[in-house]
This record gives C-alpha cells, sequence and structure tokens, in this order.
C-alpha cells in the first residue's frame, strides 16, 4: 500500500488546510497509508480527527512579533527535516502543503521520496524567505499543484505543474442548498466579511466600512481564537452594528444571515490567489 506523508504548518480554520482536508479524505479512501505532520497550537482546526489519518503533531505557533514569528518558524523546519528523515524512504510520496514546510521536501529529496507540492499563496513576507522557500521548491518539487493559473505564472517554478482549481466539499453544497433562498422581511441586511485577523486582509476597512454604514449589520468571523477576538476589540472598539465571531467550524448560520459576503484584502500586500470564503 503506498504512503504519504503530508505536512502543513498551522492546522486552523483559513482556506489552505481545507483544501488539503479534502485531499487527504481522497487519498484515504482510496486505500492510502497517510502521515499527516501539522502544528495545532490552540482550537482545533480542519486538519483535526482526520479518519484514517496518523497526526504527528509539531511545535509551533505564530506570533504577532515578526523576529519571534520567524525564530518557531527556522526551529520547525529543523524538526520537520528529522521528522520526515525517519517517516521517508523511496516508496514514498511527501505532500508538501504551500511553500513553507520546506524542510519536509529537503528531507525527502534525501531520501530519495517523490515530492509534490499543493500551492496557495504567492503574497509571502518578507522577500527574502519567499526568495528561499521558492528556491527549495524548484530544487526538490517533482510536481506541483497550483490553485489557480496566477499562482502557476506568479511563481513559475521549473517543473511539472497542473493547476487545481479548490471546490466546496459535497456535503457543505448540500447544506447550503437548504437554506432559505430569501431573507425574512425582519432580518436586517447583513454584510459578511470571513478572514484572518490580519491588517492586510482588510480588517480595519472592514471595521470603517460598518461605520459609514450604521443602516446594515456587519458580521465578521475571524480565523482566531476566542481570546484573540476578544483582545483585538478590546483596543479596536466595534460599532454598534458589527459583530466579531472567532474561528468557527460551522460558516453556514453566517452564510444564511448574509445578503452579501465581501474580501477587502489589501491587493499591495496580500494578493488573493482563491477565495474559499467568497
Amino acid at each position: 500500500m503506498s504512503r504519504v506523508i503530508a505536512v502543513h504548518l498551522l492546522n486552523d480554520r483559513s482556506g489552505s488546510p481545507l483544501v488539503l482536508r479534502q485531499s487527504l479524505a481522497v487519498l484515504a479512501q482510496a486505500g492510502y497509508t497517510i502521515d499527516l505532520l501539522t502544528a495545532t497550537p490552540g482550537e482545533p482546526g480542519f486538519l483535526s480527527d482526520l479518519p484514517g489519518v496518523t497526526i504527528h503533531p509539531l511545535a509551533y505557533r505564530w506570533s504577532p512579533t515578526q523576529w519571534r514569528t520567524l525564530l518557531y518558524f527556522a526551529l520547525v523546519q529543523w524538526l520537520l527535516f528529522w521528522k520526515v528523515w525517519r517517516l521517508a524512504n523511496a516508496a514514498s510520496v511527501v505532500y508538501v502543503n504551500s511553500l513553507l514546510p520546506a524542510g519536509a521536501a529537503l528531507a525527502a529529496r534525501c531520501r530519495g521520496a517523490r515530492v509534490v507540492y499543493h500551492l496557495h499563496e504567492v503574497s509571502l513576507r518578507p522577500a527574502p524567505l519567499r526568495w528561499l522557500l521558492c528556491q527549495v521548491a524548484q530544487r526538490t518539487a517533482h510536481r506541483a499543484l497550483c490553485v489557480s493559473e496566477h499562482v502557476r505564472t506568479a511563481l513559475a517554478l521549473p517543473v511539472v505543474q497542473q493547476v487545481v482549481y479548490n471546490s466546496l466539499a459535497p456535503s457543505f453544497a448540500q447544506q447550503a442548498s437548504r437554506a432559505l433562498l430569501h431573507q425574512p422581511a425582519t432580518q436586517p441586511f447583513t454584510v459578511l466579511m470571513a478572514c484572518s485577523l490580519r491588517d492586510y486582509k482588510g480588517v480595519p476597512e472592514f471595521f470603517a466600512l460598518a461605520r459609514a454604514l450604521p443602516e446594515f449589520a456587519f458580521e465578521l468571523v475571524l480565523n482566531a481564537a476566542p481570546a484573540a477576538v476578544a483582545a483585538y476589540e478590546a483596543q479596536h472598539p466595534a460599532p454598534a452594528n458589527l459583530r466579531l465571531f472567532p474561528a468557527t467550524a460551522d460558516m453556514h448560520p453566517h452564510y444564511q444571515r448574509a445578503a452579501v459576503v465581501v474580501n477587502l484584502s489589501r491587493p499591495d500586500e496580500w494578493v488573493e490567489t482563491f477565495g474559499m470564503t467568497i
């Protein structure tokens, strides 16, 4: 039976681990033996409790302090290298989700394993780190799956590339189809945005939009723990017509209340390469 070693740094409620979950579910159904290396420093993410998948926890977390995040990042690369070195062999496929787990790709190549990258974003900072990660991918990948044509052309890796567009799970679409198509007359016009708790994702702009349109209701679902959301709201008081929510496994109630869903990412700081929330 073929073995897949999947690697994703941060298991949260963002788009790339959701896509990876869908991929691993299909591989598990096909009979592959799957090991998953990932970090879950807070609430369970999309990669938690995957049936048929053996999880190897990583010690990694994001920090609002850039130098600390880079330190954590360097340490987890060392950890990844040795974990994959012990798990992989020439018959393995190492599935690297995003450019970030470079240490896993290097170890896989050293062990003679096949390396497949699944590439989601292009807006990585700082620029020297993005260059370094691209160099590792160029030298280690046997194949690259890109979530959009923009990712393929922007990264332009000199390996076999294939564009595989993201999709929602059939169960999600089925549940959404059972929702009411029209809002009750008593329900306010609601504007929804779901994103990470980062300024470049347009969070300040969403606050400003809510203040400018007090007659509308606004909901902001953040990929963050309740404590982080509460701390942010304490520093940035929300207008009365704006409600903030922490990460959730069930977005259906928010979508059912929404009259419109927006994305306000700043294109000069973060290019959206696929929009699972939209």
